[in-house]
């Protein structure tokens, strides 16, 4: 029996899909499955993107398929880390600091969607392209 297990959880691991860390990946476009798992978004939120053309990266359609510039990514990844920093150090504020705060990080983080939403356009990068 212990065999058994053994063998499910190695062959579950070796299916797992085993991802580089982002700042090493070289290839223009990625795929969507590595789009969700460098930004930690659901699939599904990958696809209405595409189909809204509505989220901070747009994809490239290659036939039926999708890509996702990878410039784009490295952005709005490093975007959702400064923007976790920030939501941190402000749980970890005293409730007097945070209701002195809560202005300033509401701007703080509409102004860095802003950027992003920009900053991840193809418009602007269109170097990606």
């Amino acid at each position: 029996t212990t065999t058994t297990e053994h063998s499910a959880t190695a062959r579950s691991a070796a299916l797992e899909p085993q991802f580089q860390p982002l700042e090493l990946v070289t290839r223009p476009v990625l795929t969507t499955k590595e789009l969700c798992h460098y930004a930690n978004i659901a699939e599904q939120t990958a696809w209405v993107w595409a189909c809204k053309e509505s989220g901070p990266v747009r994809p490239i359609r290659i036939g039926r398929r999708l890509g996702w510039p990878t410039k784009a990514v490295k952005k709005l990844a490093d975007w959702l880390e400064m923007l976790h920093s920030i939501l941190y150090a402000y749980n970890l504020a005293s409730p007097r600091t945070k209701s002195a705060a809560r202005a300033g990080a509401a701007f703080l983080a509409g102004a860095a969607l802003a950027v992003l939403a920009t900053a991840c356009s193809p418009a602007y990068a269109g170097d990606v392209f």
